[in-house]
This record gives C-alpha cells, sequence and structure tokens, in this order.
C-alpha cells in the first residue's frame, strides 16, 4: 500500500470498506435467516413426530372399525369414537404443550380428533391446512407447509393415517411460531449492534481472507499430496481450518488402519480358506488311498509267501527276496500310521468348554452366512421360545455344528426357499430344530446321512454331517433327521441346559 498513490489507497479503502460493510450485513441476514430456518426446522421435527404417533394411534382405533363400515359417516356422530380420538390427540399435545393438533377423516370429510390444550385459533390457518390434507391424501406421505406474514408464523405438518391397508384419514399438527421468532436473540439485534459488527468486518475483513486464503490453499495442497501418498499429513493450526485439517489426517489415520486390518484379515481368511482346503484334501486323498493301500499289502504278503516255497529254484538280482518283501510291508504299515494320523487330525479335536446362550452362537452364525443367503434368496425364520438357553459348550466346534446345517440347507435350495430355526428347551434339554424347504433328503439313505465320507453330493468328501454329529455326542448332546415326507429336511439337536438357565429363570 504504501507504493500506492493516496488516490489509490483510497479507492481500496473504499472498495474494503464497502465490501465489509456488505459482508457484515450479508452476515447478519444470514444470521437472522438461519436462526429462522433452525427454528422452523426444528419446529417441523417435533410436529413430525407428533403427527408421527398420532397417525399411528388413529390408525390402531380405526383399525377395528369393519371394512365395510371404515367409511360410514354415522360413525362420526358416535360420542365414544369422537371422544377416544380427541383424548388421544390431547395425550399426545401434552409433549407438545403449545400446539394444536387433529385428525381430518377423509371418507367422512370431517374434523373428528381435533384438540389444543391453549385457546384455540379459531382455525385461521384452515385455507393451508385443506391444501395439504388434500395433497397428503393424493400423494399418501407426510406434506409441511410454513406461513410467514406481518401478523403470522405458523407451521403444519400432515401424515397420511392407514387402516387396514388403506388411506383414511390425515393426522395434522399446527404450531404457532410467533413466540419462537419473537425470543429468538436475532430479534433483538439493533442498529448499533449491525454498526459494531461492520466496524469489526472492516477491520477484520482483510486479516481474516488473506489469512482464510493462505490456509485454504494449504489444506488444498496437502490434499493434492495425499492423493499421492495417503501417509502425507496436512499441517495443523488452532484455527478452525486447523480443526478441519487434523479431522483429515484422523480420517487418513483410519483409512490406514482399515486398510491394514482389511490387508490382514483377507491374508487370515486366505490361510482359513487354504488350511479348510487342506483339511479336506487329506480326508478325501486319506479315504481313497486306504482300501487300495490294503490291496497293496495282501498281494505283497502273497509275493512273500510265494517266494518263500521256491527255494529250490534260481533267483535273478531282480527277484523279490523275504528281506525285500518285509521292507515293503514294513513301509506300508508306516503309510497306514500315517493315514490314521491324517483321519485322526481331520475328526479328533479337544473341547474349550464355556457356558454360553445359546441364541447368541445361532446369530453368529447366521451373520457369517448372510452374504451366502442373500445371494441364494433364502429368508430366515428364527422363533425363540421361553427363556434364554445357556449351555456349557465349545462355542467354535458347535458353531460348526450350526454351519454344516446351514449350509446343508442353502445347498439344497438352489432357488431360494425357507430355513426355520427354532430355540426351545425341554425339561433340563435345550433344543434347536434346523429345517428347510428344500429338496429333502430320500428315504433310502436317509439312514446313512451321518456315516463318515458318505455323501450324495458330485462333490465334497462326505464329513460335514459325521463330524456334526461326533461334536454334538461329545458335548453329550444328540443330533437327530427328522423325516419329513418328502418336504424339506429337519434336523434336532438336543444338548443339556446349566444351571445359569434356572439361575436367570429365578430372577425378578
Amino acid at each position: 500500500m504504501k507504493t500506492l498513490s493516496l488516490r489509490i489507497q483510497v479507492v481500496v479503502s473504499v472498495i474494503i470498506l464497502i465490501v465489509g460493510m456488505v459482508s457484515a450485513t450479508m452476515f447478519v441476514a444470514n444470521a437472522i435467516e438461519g436462526a429462522r430456518e433452525s427454528i422452523v426446522r426444528l419446529s417441523r421435527e417435533r410436529l413430525s413426530s407428533l403427527t408421527e404417533d398420532l397417525a399411528r394411534r388413529y390408525g390402531s382405533v380405526l383399525g377395528f372399525i369393519a371394512e365395510e363400515q371404515i367409511g360410514d359417516t354415522t360413525l362420526a356422530s358416535r360420542q365414544e369414537l369422537t371422544s377416544q380420538l380427541v383424548r388421544i390427540t390431547l395425550e399426545e399435545l401434552a409433549k407438545a404443550p403449545d400446539a394444536e393438533a387433529g385428525f381430518f377423516h377423509s371418507l367422512w370429510k370431517r374434523e373428528v380428533g381435533y384438540a389444543t390444550i391453549h385457546p384455540p385459533s379459531h382455525f385461521s390457518y384452515a385455507r393451508l391446512l385443506g391444501a395439504l390434507q388434500q395433497t397428503t391424501i393424493e400423494e399418501q406421505r407426510e406434506q409441511w407447509g410454513y406461513h410467514e406474514s406481518q401478523h403470522a408464523d405458523y407451521l403444519i405438518v400432515t401424515k397420511p393415517v392407514t387402516a387396514r391397508g388403506r388411506v383414511v384419514g390425515v393426522a395434522w399438527a399446527f404450531d404457532d411460531l410467533e413466540d419462537e421468532l419473537a425470543g429468538s436473540w436475532t430479534s433483538d439485534v439493533t442498529p448499533l449492534f449491525q454498526v459494531v459488527v461492520l466496524l469489526l468486518g472492516i477491520l477484520l475483513a482483510t486479516f481474516f481472507i488473506l489469512s482464510l486464503r493462505r490456509e485454504v490453499q494449504n489444506i488444498q495442497a496437502g490434499l493434492q499430496r495425499m492423493k499421492q501418498d495417503l501417509s502425507a499429513r496436512l499441517g495443523t493450526s488452532p484455527s478452525e481450518l486447523g480443526g478441519i485439517a487434523a479431522s483429515i489426517n484422523e480420517l487418513a489415520n483410519t483409512i490406514q488402519t482399515q486398510q491394514r486390518e482389511k490387508e490382514e484379515l483377507l491374508h487370515t481368511v486366505q490361510q482359513k480358506e487354504k488350511l479348510a482346503s487342506l483339511g479336506q484334501l487329506i480326508a478325501g486323498v486319506a479315504h481313497e488311498i486306504r482300501t487300495p493301500l490294503a490291496a497293496i499289502k495282501t498281494r505283497v504278503q502273497l509275493w512273500q509267501r510265494g517266494a518263500k516255497t521256491k527255494k529250490g529254484r534260481s533267483r535273478t538280482s531282480t527277484s523279490v527276496t523275504p528281506e525285500s518283501m518285509d521292507l515293503v510291508v514294513r513301509e506300508l504299515d508306516r503309510m497306514e500310521k500315517i493315514v490314521r494320523k491324517l483321519l485322526y487330525f481331520s475328526k479328533e479335536r479337544k473341547l474349550r468348554l464355556q457356558t454360553v446362550e445359546l441364541n447368541g452362537v445361532v446369530d453368529e452364525v447366521l451373520d457369517t452366512l448372510q452374504s451366502e443367503l442373500n445371494a441364494r434368496q433364502i429368508a430366515i425364520e428364527k422363533r425363540s421360545r421361553g427363556d434364554r438357553l445357556f449351555v456349557q459348550i465349545d462355542q467354535t466346534e458347535m458353531s460348526e455344528v450350526f454351519l454344516n446345517l446351514i449350509l446343508n440347507s442353502i445347498e439344497s435350495m438352489p432357488r431360494g426357499g425357507t430355513i426355520r430355526l427354532l430355540l426351545d428347551r425341554e425339561d433340563d434339554v435345550a433344543t434347536v430344530v434346523v429345517e428347510d424347504t428344500g429338496s429333502g433328503i430320500p428315504q433310502e439313505v436317509a439312514t446313512r446321512i451321518f456315516d463318515p465320507f458318505f455323501t450324495t453330493k458330485e462333490t465334497g468328501t462326505g464329513l460335514g454331517l459325521s463330524i456334526a454329529y461326533e461334536i454334538v455326542r461329545a458335548h453329550h448332546g444328540s443330533l437327530e433327521y427328522v423325516p419329513t415326507n418328502g418336504r424339506g429336511s429337519r434336523f434336532r439337536l438336543s444338548i443339556p441346559l446349566t444351571q445359569d438357565t434356572v439361575s436367570h429363570q429365578q430372577k425378578p
């Protein structure tokens, strides 16, 4: 500024002054408008909640009217019905004492639930209310209207009322906002305060604008760096924009953490999938090679006995000697032991018992399979009768049981269907019934479904149900298939309850 002429300095100062005054004036105007909009918004939310409750309760009352009588206008003159609707209105208005509300029956063409807990306004808003009611009935959704003038400021919210599946009227609520608007801080803004604001704006405008511009530019440059390198961070300061920069840095930290967790989870899932595939492969290989190994061992033993009977004949260097046969038999015995160990690891597990609530275990398994259920368009119907069921189980192992049962049901319904789960108790035993609407299990193979390696599928080891059966048996429970006469499949699992179930029943 010192290098500019006086005229230019004056012109620049005047421009800054004008800009400052305009900016301050706009700020005050926006503040006033913002306060007004905030009051209107909060009032609308309050009236929307009020009309929501009124519509629900009106609909409940009218839902008891028979279908053929719901349009009977003579019902509007029945004192008990109108009194009940007015009572509902008054009860809800107790939560909003400065409002008016009512119910307009679109079939009876009259107000049947109007009430107020302060002197009535004589329906000075009838024209706006009528228009909103008509629109609500036509569009069947919430409507609202705000009227602002020199003499009145009021808000109306309407919401459709449904009974027996049809719109029968409109619940409405009215609120006079004159007191709220008059009591807001904006009504006390005096010319002196406006002058002070303008002067402060003139003095601080340049500094704030330049400072704001600098910080915005710093944030923009930092965001550009973060696009290239997520580990880059923005510079912070005590100002509001500095707080925004700090929030952006926290967001970047969260994103980085989530990315690492996602990568770790993906790695863990991949490892588990590999281990699961390896376990199936081991079980399948063990099942496939055990029988031929037995045949080979038998044949080698026959060769061994044949070699011992040929003492008088000459042998070549390639002849099978008893010593080589002994070695082969020993190696085959060792391979059979390895197979036995593989089968052991694929079936035998040590239980880690803990007391858990059975309903939670089932919910966790359903959450795990939710994406599969959605993809197959399979609905879940789950019910739990009676009290909470506490059992002492290895949660991981028992989750595998429910996982196998539900997966079998999913695979039996390639075109979608329904899986029903019923949790109940019988004396000191918790029961879980899992049934589906799938293709079912043929009666001729139903008795073999728990046999190891038995399967009717083209793929799979046939170990799922047998493992589930052994896990339940290890928990001193039972797992059985309940015949359904070809209408889907049904499994019933029983497991002893713990003392915790009894103690929870005794609590008040």
